[in-house]
């Protein structure tokens, strides 16, 4: 019976933590104050999505980023999007992205945002060929 509900409770915490945010995408960005000297941590951030560089409409989920740790104004930080949130995010349109400093209530222009594939392992055999004609 013991492990019978050790199962269940595992298969529901997973179950609940995949459909919480079944993407994790790594973003990164450097902070600056006007001068383009780096920023000191720990920040606290809000990152938006929107259709446009400049003006245009929210798209997606509002990300709030706390106690953000910044290493010669740089940071690296994982945006977790729900599948919806993924499909609106990464639609039809292009998207950009903004990040805003509460503390100081800077924003930062936003840029352009999109997924790059990776490899997690390439296969080194024979069926894997460069430059072949």
């Amino acid at each position: 019976m013991v492990r019978h509900l050790l199962f269940l409770w595992a298969w529901l915490w997973a179950t609940a933590a995949s459909a919480a945010a079944p993407f994790v995408i790594s973003y990164s960005g450097r902070l600056t104050d006007a001068s383009g000297a780096p920023l000191t941590s720990p920040r606290e951030l809000i990152v938006t999505f929107h259709d446009a560089a400049i003006g245009g409409n929210p798209v997606g989920p509002t990300i709030p980023l706390h106690a953000v740790n910044l290493v010669d104004g740089t940071f690296q930080r994982t945006l977790d999007l729900s599948e919806a949130d993924l499909a609106t995010v990464f639609g039809s349109t292009t998207v950009f992205i903004q990040v805003q400093d509460t503390a100081s209530g800077k924003s930062y222009p936003r840029q352009t945002f999109s997924a790059v594939p990776y490899a997690l392992r390439v296969p080194v055999n024979q069926t894997l060929a460069f430059d072949a004609a």
